[in-house]
């Protein structure tokens, strides 16, 4: 989509939720590294930074440049975008504090951490289904005491969940 266009259609988001009194926050995908025009990663480069500057300086609160997750392209796109900046999290991208140390500020799972879950689900109906008995159950699960730590805060007043008393 032109750059023009896709700012006029972010303006009219922006809009929409002003007029109507919702604090909205938008996250500006930016997708020159899936696109096939391109010869080269330069010119995915180039247009990207295009589109992230001219998204910012629509309305955009955050730029989001899916696709690439090593150190050298993200620090040159932190570099050369001004705006707050999204970073996908794959198997290949960078640990989460290397992103933080170039400068990321948002980082999406996509989705990964669903695609995870789904798949130890399945493999626990697969174990069901073959009659298999039920140590699927057991395998890298997590104990009850497990649980109420991890959903516990250090302060017992600020758990995560409601005290079951």
């Amino acid at each position: 989509m032109p750059v023009a266009k896709q700012c006029e259609r972010l303006s009219k988001v922006r809009d929409t939720a002003a007029a109507r009194g919702i604090h909205l926050v938008i996250n500006a995908r930016v997708d020159s590294f899936f696109s096939d025009q391109f010869s080269d990663p330069e010119e995915r480069i180039e247009d990207a930074v295009a589109r992230a500057e001219a998204y910012g300086q629509a309305v955009a609160d955050c730029i989001y440049p899916i696709g690439p997750g090593d150190e050298k392209t993200l620090t040159l796109l932190r570099s050369r975008i001004t705006s707050p900046l999204n970073a996908l999290a794959t198997r290949e991208a960078v640990p989460l504090d290397v992103m933080a140390k170039i400068g990321i500020n948002r980082v999406s799972f996509g989705p990964y951490i669903f695609r995870s879950c789904l798949r130890k689900f399945a493999d626990i109906v697969d174990s069901l289904a073959r009659s298999e008995g039920y140590d699927s159950f057991g395998r890298e699960m997590m104990l009850k005491t497990d649980v109420a730590e991890y959903l516990t805060s250090e302060d017992e007043d600020a758990s995560v969940l409601p005290s079951p008393n």
